[in-house]
């Protein structure tokens, strides 16, 4: 007989609540095996047999170091049921809390063992390079932060939140004629975009010899009504600064066109190969 639409109801959850179970654990294997530095971290399959079998092999050789190397045969073993005998008493030696029979034979219990020697390799690794870790740990963090302050990523090595700095950046702004902020990094942005479009090369090449063209914000038509002078205002600058947007964005595609046109639109033809062509 056909089983009820409860019985299958209850039979889809279950189903699904293992799949969850299932893909929770295997984000933090994941990571542990990238932690590990293993090849095969994004590929691995705790559900394929290989994939376990070579990753058991290679924490053994690179990480635990348990066994002496030529104790390590039989976890090369290609018969399973020696294999398997084998990874018994590996799991039993090493110290893991979930052997027992079948370990191989579910998903779940595939899952704890293999998690299990991760977390084993991890702290093992760790205490192998624990001197060269030491610098990232928790109680260095200030110093860290003090440090990335000062970092490659700041040329010169400045220290962009010193009062010196900021009181330089805003003599910069004013003499650029820029309005001030509390943000720092505010006002460097507008500092690159006022150098880009006002001071670069190709814009003062192309401002030579044209007059100076200043337009009143008044007679800038804003195409609605908002029924406030100030709110018009800023409704119009926002949109003078999206029509520039569009040509900077209409100029670079054009470049792109004029790029592409440059190797497609003259071909070179080489008689001796009887086509036309690059």
């Amino acid at each position: 007989s056909l089983p009820c639409a409860c019985c299958t109801y209850r039979l889809t959850l279950l189903r699904l609540n293992i799949q969850g179970a299932q893909m929770a654990t295997v984000g933090p294997l994941r990571r542990k095996l990238r932690a590990l530095e293993y090849a095969h971290a994004d590929n691995f399959d705790v559900t394929h047999d290989g994939s376990v079998r070579n990753l058991l092999i290679w924490l053994e050789d690179s990480k635990v170091r348990l066994y002496k190397i030529e104790e390590r045969g039989p976890l090369r073993e290609a018969d399973r049921g020696v294999w398997l005998k084998a990874t018994d008493k590996y799991l039993v030696d090493i110290g893991c809390p979930f052997t027992g029979k079948n370990w191989f034979g579910t998903p779940e219990t595939r899952l704890q063992v293999v998690d299990w020697l991760l977390g084993h390799a991890v702290a093992l690794d760790y205490g192998d390079n624990a001197e060269a870790l030491r610098p990232h740990s928790s109680s260095d963090a200030p110093a860290a932060a003090a440090a990335a302050k000062t970092s490659s990523d700041h040329p010169g090595g400045i220290d962009v939140d010193s009062a010196e700095f900021k009181e330089g950046v805003l003599g910069i702004a004013k003499l650029l004629n820029l309005p001030t902020n509390h943000d720092t990094g505010v006002i460097l942005k507008a500092m690159v975009r006022l150098v880009r479009m006002k001071l670069s090369p190709s814009a003062l090449q192309a401002a030579a010899g044209q007059p100076d063209q200043h337009v009143a914000l008044k007679e800038c038509p804003l195409g609605f009504e908002v029924g406030d002078d100030q709110l018009a205002q800023a409704a119009k600058i926002l949109r003078l600064l999206y029509v520039n947007d569009l040509r900077d964005l209409q100029t670079e595609i054009n470049e792109c066109i004029v790029a592409v046109q440059a190797i497609t639109a003259n071909p070179q033809t080489d008689t001796k190969l009887g086509r036309t062509g690059r």
